[in-house]
């Protein structure tokens, strides 16, 4: 099965009041510094975006025929996926405890979203400053199963590197497994998926229902930090819901059993992606545990990002939603009008280099439909932007509101 004859697997999309939605038709809709340092923070320099990285690897013939011969071979079963992605030996393991003793620069990363974190995005970001970038949630027991599609959202390119891969699962041996054959195929650290709060997956029993079996991600926790070296980390909601706010106990448990490091959405999975996130539940959690913690939710700003980490403590700052049409944002400084269009039109050369035909454009149509939020004309435009043949119509009917 040849990975482009694929469609987009229905990314989650953001409305205004930005509850998540499936489908691609509404796609537009639109340092307190003291605390705990995180041993894979990458150290960038801010404000240089659009940045060298991507001037290489989009004149790179050789690269790019590389990336897209690993993704024939992910969706052909059988196949290794050994290869794909490495950098030479690149491993690393959590030794730092404690809270930190000197100031040091915000450390922004780039948050897993489904459909949306691929590595032409997870490039882009990092171009604009980001630091440790995450795939999207990949499915423990689709991927043990060597599911094609499933297989494809592994594939990455040096250049992202340090590279967190994030699963999605219940099952500890299955999760288990899944995170050895990410680290054989040269994942920087293994994430695990409490947080998502979608109907389908908390009935599953993954997601933000872990947050309810305590003793059950105990086992978990175990299981999968004797698979791995690399670093294991989790990200969490702040529970449930309002009656069973135990951030703090998962907390405690993810540490007494290996987990190297917490990002904490402090919303519940009662609240979706509504009202605000209070940030006062990251401060506890930094509190309670030696470990770092990263703090997430409600930052749409470098001042919001230096805001939470004055108010909780938090080792860094992890944007999702913000980032959407806005992965300047996770650079230090203003980004003039005319490096945007050069980073937008840099963004539509990775997809189509990148990406299968049929996939490409529907994520062209979708990632153009939310860098036009805000300008003139924009409502108007972006259905015809989910009806262009190619990459290049789309791109001009774009610039006609930019």
């Amino acid at each position: 099965m040849d990975f482009r004859d694929q469609r987009d697997v229905g990314a989650p999309c953001f409305r205004r009041q930005g509850r998540p939605h499936s489908g691609d038709a509404a796609a537009y809709d639109q340092n307190r510094v003291l605390g705990h340092r995180d041993p894979l923070s990458v150290p960038v320099v801010r404000g240089t975006c659009p940045g060298h990285v991507f001037q290489r690897i989009g004149s790179s013939g050789s690269r790019v025929a590389s990336y897209r011969r690993h993704f024939r071979r992910a969706t052909n079963p059988g196949s290794s996926l050994e290869g794909a992605g490495r950098s030479g030996g690149d491993r690393h393991r959590s030794t730092r405890r404690g809270k930190m003793t000197g100031v040091t620069q915000l450390d922004l990363r780039l948050a897993p979203m489904a459909g949306v974190t691929n590595a032409p995005f997870r490039l882009i970001a990092r171009e604009c400053g980001a630091g440790l970038l995450t795939s999207e949630e990949i499915d423990a027991k689709a991927l043990v199963e060597d599911n094609a599609k499933t297989r494809a959202l592994a594939l990455h390119l040096p250049e992202e590197k340090p590279l967190a891969m994030q699963l999605l699962g219940a099952d500890p041996d299955v999760l288990a497994e899944a995170a050895r054959r990410l680290e054989a195929d040269g994942a920087d650290r293994i994430d695990l998926n409490m947080g998502c709060p979608v109907a389908k997956i908390v009935a599953k029993g993954q997601g933000a229902a872990l947050m309810r079996d305590p003793l059950g991600t105990a086992m978990i926790f175990r299981t999968m930090r004797k698979a791995i070296q690399v670093p294991f980390t989790i990200k969490i909601r702040g529970g449930w819901d309002d009656r069973t706010l135990n951030a703090v106990e998962i907390a405690r448990i993810a540490e007494s059993e290996g987990v190297d490091g917490i990002t904490v959405h402090p919303r519940t999975r009662s609240q979706q992606f509504t009202g605000q996130a209070p940030w006062d539940v990251i401060r506890t959690v930094v509190d309670a545990v030696r470990i770092p913690v990263v703090g997430n939710g409600d930052v749409a700003s470098h001042d919001d990002a230096r805001a939470m980490t004055e108010a909780t403590g938090c080792a860094a700052v992890m944007i999702g939603r913000a980032a959407l049409g806005r992965p300047w944002i996770f650079a230090g400084s203003d980004v003039a009008r005319e490096d945007r269009a050069r980073i937008i039109r840099r963004h539509v050369q990775l997809i189509e280099d990148l990406l299968p035909a049929r996939l490409a454009l529907t994520q062209v149509a979708k990632h153009l439909a939310w860098y036009s939020t805000g300008l003139p004309g924009a409502a108007r435009m972006r259905p015809a932007l989910f009806h262009a043949r190619d990459a290049e119509e789309a791109l001009s009917i774009f610039w006609s509101v930019w």
